[in-house]
């Protein structure tokens, strides 16, 4: 043990002295629990039309009928540790259809703001322009968040008016990525934070309820389709968090400060077979429920920084 000790503090103080390299974040790919698409037919918000079970995600205005919105939800907080900081966010669709030659238009994303469900609708087979199937019980419509019970405050969706990332989609095939913006970040932290407020977010063209222009609509692959490469994927890069540590980070012996003194402390909590609750929860500066020697470089980043 003592010999152990000897060599824990050998590497902590060789890693301290050549000021090792930054800390690389953690980062996720995840795919949605629940998508769909809604939208109104000829204009009619009264028709309960939807696909929730199909391969499909329309987006924009058909030439037949009227405005489709899709609505994606990610279990962040299954995915992501418990007090992690949110770093970046990108959401990724593949474009599968499109009309040929058409303008491009911009799409964006709405935090939404109440509950929605999934049934077993589907449009396969339905044509290749967005033509929407009769709801089933639970799934989300133009009208209702839940069919047939359950309605939107407000028709078309409760959502932001303001979205939290925009970008153009083309007519070219393949994948399209919403990226990282700090609404985008401030929305997956809040869902990581606040689990039951984690609605997902609308994807929509602007003023597409009142400017239809008929023709315009995009189908992106939804998460059913067969190929995982073509399903939405949310990547989330994050920091983890302090886990149990009710003080500073690296405040090994429990002081109030991260300073050499800390260091003998580090290499006790490093050699305890398990981590106890304070002060040594603070050395596990990787939230990893083990401190090792994976937490020195974070550890020595904090003591350079005076942290």
């Amino acid at each position: 043990m003592i010999q152990l000790r000897i060599r824990m503090s050998c590497v902590l103080f060789a890693l301290l002295i050549a000021a090792v390299a930054p800390t690389r974040a953690d980062e996720v790919v995840i795919t949605p629990v629940q998508d769909g698409c809604i939208g109104t037919f000829y204009q009619s918000i009264n028709d309960a039309t939807c696909s929730n079970a199909g391969t499909y995600l329309f987006v924009g205005s058909t030439q037949a009928a009227g405005p489709r919105r899709a609505l994606l939800m990610f279990d962040v907080a299954s995915n992501v540790p418990a007090g992690a900081t949110i770093d970046a966010v990108e959401l990724s669709l593949f474009l599968d259809r499109a009309p040929p030659g058409g303008p491009d238009i911009d799409l964006g994303l709405h935090p939404l703001n109440a509950d929605w469900g999934e049934g077993a609708s589907s449009s396969d087979g339905m044509g290749e322009g967005g033509f929407l199937s009769t709801a089933t019980p639970g799934d989300v419509t133009w009208v209702y968040r839940f069919y047939p019970d359950v309605s939107w405050t407000n028709i078309g969706g409760d959502f932001d008016a303001t979205a939290s990332a925009t970008t153009t989609v083309t007519t070219t095939l393949g994948d399209f990525v919403w990226n990282t913006t700090p609404d985008l970040v401030a929305d997956v932290q809040s869902w990581l934070d606040n689990p039951s407020t984690n609605f997902g977010w609308m994807l929509k063209r602007p003023d597409d309820d009142v400017m239809p222009d008929s023709g315009l609509a995009r189908r992106f692959f939804a998460r059913e389709v067969t190929v995982a490469s073509r399903r939405p994927r949310l990547r989330i890069t994050f920091t983890p968090g302090a886990g149990g540590c009710d003080g500073d980070l690296g405040d090994a012996n429990g002081d109030g400060d991260i300073d050499g003194l800390d260091v003998q402390a580090f290499v006790e909590c490093a050699t305890s077979i398990a981590i106890p609750t304070l002060p040594c929860a603070c050395a596990d500066v990787n939230d990893d429920s083990v401190v090792d020697v994976a937490d020195v470089a974070m550890f020595a980043q904090l003591l350079l920084a005076g942290n």
